[in-house]
């Protein structure tokens, strides 16, 4: 296998692309297999154009895929502003690789999904999804054992955000599904800290939770925030988090077992709390305070399950510079401790990506994706 990665920061949408893309197939002798291509918002005037030049790129029976969105990653940087343009491009020797277009619709049971064919010899499925209007989390758990890594861009006024073999979309999902004789890792890191104790939701209604461990809930976080430390108080600056635990049974739960959800807002009249995602009543719950020295620990423990072939990152628009204090913070991180054969991706709003034994949707982390040959 082969890969390679290149990126410009030039504003003209042509000469971006000439050059990101000869740096990204420089050290790949024929037509790649998989082509990635990201793009900030200054070149999403240019998507069908951007869309129309990546996809004359692949063999003939090879993916192009890609989006427009508000960051992205290139190497050991990432681009928080400004114009950039960076290309993915690998070589998969024997492996296969198939494109998928899905949509959401609603049906007599709920919601259902259209064009979510995956192989039977599926190794891993790598989605870009529009935030507003695909049910990501839905399609990855769905999914069961098969591994999914990928991210959510941020909206562009109705312009075309996703494109996938030349085609452009405004809405639902593009996927690039790997089979055959392929290494498909992706792995994940949240990065909060847990503070206060765990606890049982005894009353909640769909996204609402009004009583923790029999306390009303607004009354449960006052005393947490209450007890914490002078530096546990200064990240609740970025809000607090729910972690809610994937295994209620489980005798202990440490911080890997979590999913965690932002708590959006509270209601002082009925002490309740409103959370980013349905919490059942029963579930195991303990809330966190995202730290960017945990952010950092985590990413790096992380990653250790990696190699170094070509990987993809999709990382949160709520780290980088203003989280961390300093730019390229995750992309530099893997770059230092894996050196991957190429490495690029989009900074999102929102991350998918394997915990627990199912892909599910998360915030204000990173997922990092690899490919690599099969031993």
């Amino acid at each position: 296998m082969r890969f390679g990665s290149g990126v410009s920061i030039s504003q003209d949408t042509g000469d971006a692309l000439n050059e990101a893309i000869r740096l990204a197939l420089s050290g790949i002798t024929r037509a790649p297999d998989l082509v990635f291509g990201f793009a900030s918002f200054h070149h999403g005037h240019a998507t069908p154009r951007i869309a129309g030049r990546l996809a004359s790129l692949v063999s003939m029976s090879g993916v192009s895929l890609g989006a427009i969105s508000s960051g992205l990653v290139a190497g050991s940087e990432e681009f928080e502003s400004g114009a950039a343009l960076v290309v993915w491009a690998a070589w998969l020797d024997d492996a296969g690789v198939t494109a998928l277009r899905m949509v959401a619709h609603r049906t007599d049971q709920g919601m259902g999904i259209a064009g979510a064919d995956i192989p039977e010899d599926a190794r891993g499925v790598i989605l870009l999804a529009d935030p507003y209007s695909f049910p990501a989390g839905q399609f990855a758990e769905s999914l069961g054992t098969v591994p999914v890594g990928g991210g959510m861009p941020g909206s562009l006024d109705n312009e075309p955000i996703l494109f996938v073999n030349g085609q452009v979309f405004t809405n639902g999902a593009v996927a690039a599904v790997l089979s055959g004789d392929v290494e498909f890792r992706a792995v994940v890191s949240q990065g909060c800290e847990p503070v206060g104790t765990q606890a049982v939701v005894t009353r909640a209604a769909g996204r609402v939770i009004e009583e923790i461990g029999g306390v009303p809930a607004v009354t449960f976080v006052e005393r947490i925030i209450e007890g914490l430390d002078e530096s546990a108080q200064q990240q609740l600056r970025y809000g607090i988090q729910l972690g809610i635990a994937f295994d209620e049974y489980a005798p202990e739960h440490g911080r890997g077992d979590f999913l965690i959800r932002a708590v959006t807002g509270a209601d002082r009249k009925t002490q309740s709390i409103l959370i980013a995602d349905e919490v059942p009543v029963g579930s195991t719950v303990q809330f966190h305070v995202r730290d960017s020295t945990r952010a950092g620990i985590d990413l790096n423990d992380s990653i250790v399950e990696l190699g170094s072939g070509g990987m993809l990152m999709f990382t949160d628009r709520g780290r980088g510079k203003a989280f961390f204090g300093h730019p390229h913070h995750d992309a530099a991180l893997v770059e230092l401790a894996r050196q991957p054969a190429a490495l690029a991706g989009m900074i999102g709003t929102a991350e998918i990506g394997p915990v627990a034994g199912a892909s599910r949707m998360l915030g204000f982390g990173v997922v990092t994706v690899e490919l690599s040959e099969r031993i």
